[in-house]
């Protein structure tokens, strides 16, 4: 049976889990499987590289605090400096 060639490899890392375990449980198939496993292994490293590249800044405790006060006390400064006019 010829294999059809891979055209779109998902970046799913439970996908990937899956087929490792299939190969480990399944050894004869490892032949087969050899060149997907690589392929799905390549994408979800960059997948996983992207969204951590991707992932928003997320001030927390007293940088939060700073941010915080630091734009009430522009929020204050602009209100007296809009009133003086």
């Amino acid at each position: 049976m010829d294999s059809a060639p891979v055209v779109g490899i998902p970046a799913d890392a439970r996908a990937f889990h899956l087929l490792q375990d299939l190969v480990k449980h399944h050894p004869e198939l490892a032949y087969e499987f050899e060149e997907v496993a690589e392929c799905c292994q390549k994408a979800v490293e960059v997948a996983a590289k992207k969204a951590g590249e991707l992932k928003p800044v997320i001030a927390r405790g007293w940088r939060k605090h700073l941010i915080l006060l630091r734009m009430r006390l522009r929020s204050i400064l602009m209100r007296l400096w809009n009133r003086s006019r």
